[in-house]
């Protein structure tokens, strides 16, 4: 008899037992997926945010310039000064180019490129431009259409270093341009930036152009073929 009642009892215990385990089962699975579901969508809400505030700061970088560009100190005839000559206005250029660059935290620096015979260049001291490299970089974008665009990779970078630069054609609305003002980002500033949309230790962030190509790299996977998976 006792056999028979411990053969029962258990079958007691299993019967009331395997309800609950199904029950369990199902809450586990069914709640880790919502949890998981929560969590993902927490962590795109986060990454939104961040690339939203990434592009707001070069949003204002943009008003920025193209106020600028409007200062007295770029005035029409500015390709007709002689700046060895006119040393108050070559002065007056360079410190202003001076405030500018000490804006903004992204800025590296602010230059101005004044297309004549003998082109000029300020970074922010003056100098003239004296190879047809540096010349065709420069006369490149003043030929663009749009008077303020984002350039990649100036002609002083090393290949395969990507160089993020906003520029503002001085003079595009009325004629010719005459003359660009060139905002050169800081690369590790804005590396530091892209990095924030990676919440994870060993994840990877990017900026990409229209076409794609990688322009900032914040990748910590120590895996160069996850650029090549983009």
């Amino acid at each position: 008899k006792s056999r028979y009642f411990r053969k029962n009892f258990v079958l007691i215990l299993l019967i009331t037992f395997i309800p609950g385990l199904i029950s369990g089962v199902g809450i586990y699975l069914f709640g880790a997926g919502k949890v998981e579901k929560e969590l993902t969508n927490l962590h795109e809400n986060q990454i939104e945010e961040r690339a939203k505030n990434i592009n707001d700061q070069l949003d204002v970088l943009e008003m920025s310039i193209a106020q600028w560009a409007f200062a007295p100190h770029f005035r029409k005839t500015l390709n007709e000064v002689d700046f060895v000559r006119e040393f108050t206005t070559t002065r007056e250029i360079k410190k202003f180019l001076g405030v500018l660059e000490g804006s903004q935290p992204l800025i590296d620096n602010v230059e101005l490129f004044v297309d004549k015979e003998t082109p000029i260049l300020f970074q922010p001291n003056y100098t003239t431009v004296k190879e047809d490299s540096v010349k065709n970089f420069y006369r490149d974008i003043l030929a663009k259409k749009n008077s303020i665009n984002w350039v990649e990779q100036g002609p002083s970078q090393s290949k395969g270093h990507t160089s993020m630069m906003l520029v503002h054609n001085l003079g595009f609305r009325t004629n010719a341009a005459y003359g660009t003002l060139i905002v050169k980002l800081d690369q590790s500033r804005l590396t530091e930036i892209v990095n924030t949309l990676n919440p994870y230790p060993e994840g990877a962030a990017f900026l990409v152009n229209q076409n794609n190509q990688v322009l900032v790299e914040a990748n910590h996977t120590n895996s160069p073929a996850i650029v090549s998976v983009l």
